[in-house]
């Protein structure tokens, strides 16, 4: 349940991987709500990671973000991930960052040598749910990026992750695309801790899943 998740959740804390500015700039500047800020002490920083959800299918899904949430709500049929890792709801822990390739070994965007997706995925037709929080020091803007193949949506919502009434898109791309940078800016008035969820989808072909903050030098 969202409940559990939350519970759960309270024990994680971004580990973003950082990255030196490309040359696009940042395509959209998103002003997170100060009242999306988890309560002070609520979020242990102790253990940073993720909690990420893997769903593959035989059927095709539709190919953007409504089409993976279907398939994430198990529309398209059951889930052939492998969940033997897993917790009860289907998340893996992951205390490392977000660097997934299909080509294990492989390079995403330059970064180090990326691990495999979560669940043993592997072909065509699967995505991933990924819930933490990320804490921003200071108020101001900052920059961050995702590299994905195909498409992702990135939103933060008001204290529970998976709350979509709440849902603020931040970054997205919705449809598919070879391996590509999305460039976006988040605004806070308030520094805290605030939570986000990252969804991603492969359609067909190679797959890859970045996802990092920008640093301008």
């Amino acid at each position: 349940s969202n409940q559990s998740l939350m519970k759960r959740k309270v024990f994680f804390q971004l580990a973003l991987v950082a990255a030196t500015a490309f040359g696009a700039a940042a395509q959209t500047v998103t002003v997170i709500p100060a009242s999306y800020a988890m309560p002070a002490g609520s979020v242990g920083t102790n253990q940073p990671g993720f909690m990420v959800r893997p769903y593959q299918t035989t059927a095709a899904p539709v190919a953007t973000l409504a089409g993976t949430e279907d398939q994430l709500a198990g529309l398209d049929g059951p889930n052939l991930a492998d969940l033997s890792g897993a917790d009860t709801n289907g998340y893996y822990t992951n205390s490392t960052v977000v660097n997934w390739s299909s080509t294990v070994g492989g390079s995403v965007d330059g970064f180090a040598p990326a691990d495999a997706f979560p669940g043993n995925v592997s072909g065509n037709y699967y995505s991933m749910e990924v819930l933490t929080y990320v804490q921003f020091p200071a108020a101001g803007t900052y920059t961050m990026g995702v590299n994905s193949d195909d498409g992702f949506s990135l939103a933060t919502a008001q204290l529970n992750p998976k709350s979509a009434p709440s849902a603020l898109i931040v970054g997205q791309y919705n449809t598919t695309r070879g391996p590509g940078d999305t460039l976006f800016s988040v605004s806070v008035s308030q520094a805290g801790i605030y939570p986000f969820r990252l969804v991603y989808w492969n359609y067909t072909g190679g797959a890859g899943l970045s996802w990092f903050s920008v640093i301008t030098n």
